[in-house]
């Protein structure tokens, strides 16, 4: 459960790394630079601390990494530039909690307890409380821009949701010794896997951009951005992609995954506080309440998971 709790905050030092590293050289560039600097530092380590894993449980981890490390960042990204970064981290992280309590009920046959459902509510409404924006980030054109963000938004959730329930499949699939070893190996096989998404995600927009000669939209990475994002860049994959993914993955070891999902749902408290102190701002009493609600949410599952 400690595992769980520490998710969304290396999470939310990852966001604010990534947030620096965005202004340097574009948000596009950034996701694949943090993806690419994760797999290379992830690939390099494995060398040395290799361990055999049968196919098929490789088969479930691959997929997990495919869907819920490189589908879901791509359409947060898109979420973000559609909705703005808080309601577009709120809707998806919310809605990410649902998706997988529906999805794995009906496909792994987990289900939640009294206690448990008392306690992701908790979190949620905290969640809305404190993180819902008091003025309209993004101001859709028309009906349709608006259907089309919402849409994304619930793709993001739902490939987040999806990738933690391949995850714990895998677990399902094959029972082994719990140590460092297995979770670093699970770990850099999830980061390849969304690698390869992103990597041809990012490959198609510079193609399609070259292609339609809009220069105005290509950000090129020049060698002093690229200087300039890499300290960023390191820091978000530490944070984030390393750290972040590694709690992660032990927290769905041990609970499903509606639990651990709401947990890291309260990312955004942490970074709302995080920005706070970075801007010497006193949060409002919206922020403290629904921080409390939150962290009051996270107490029920962690006293309920200590007494199981």
């Amino acid at each position: 459960m400690i595992t769980a709790i520490l998710t969304p905050v290396v999470f939310a030092f990852s966001a604010l790394f990534a947030t620096q590293a965005t202004r340097v050289v574009g948000s596009i560039h950034a996701i694949f630079l943090r993806s690419l600097l994760a797999s290379a530092l992830l690939a390099i380590g494995w060398l040395f601390f290799y361990v055999p894993f049968p196919s098929h449980f490789v088969f479930w981890v691959v997929m997990g990494g495919i869907v819920g490390n490189g589908m879901a960042d791509i359409a947060l990204f898109n979420a973000y530039r559609r909705l703005g970064p808080r309601v577009a981290s709120l809707f998806m992280h919310c809605m990410a909690a649902p998706f997988a309590a529906l999805v794995e009920w009906l496909w792994l046959g987990t289900r939640v307890s009294l206690p448990q459902f008392f306690g992701t509510t908790l979190v949620l409404l905290g969640l809305v409380t404190a993180v819902k924006p008091d003025s309209v980030e993004y101001t859709p054109q028309n009906k349709k821009d608006y259907v089309v963000a919402i849409t994304i938004a619930c793709l993001g959730a739902f490939f987040q949701a999806c990738g933690a329930i391949l995850t714990r499949k895998s677990y399902q699939v094959w029972q082994t010794s719990f140590d460092w070893h297995f979770l670093y190996g699970i770990t850099t096989i999830r980061i390849l896997s969304g690698f390869f998404i992103i990597g041809s995600f990012w490959l198609s927009v510079q193609i399609f951009t070259k292609l339609k000669h809009k220069k105005r939209h290509a950000h090129l990475l020049t060698r002093s951005h690229f200087i300039q994002a890499i300290p960023w860049s390191f820091m978000n994959v530490l944070a984030g992609q390393i750290l972040g993914l590694f709690f992660f993955q032990t927290a769905l070891r041990g609970l499903p995954s509606a639990v651990v999902l709401p947990i890291v749902a309260t990312t955004p408290l942490f970074v709302m506080i995080l920005y706070s102190i970075y801007q010497r701002q006193i949060p409002t009493l919206k922020v403290i309440l629904g921080t409390l609600m939150a962290v009051s949410g996270v107490i029920v599952l962690t006293l309920y998971k200590a007494n199981s």
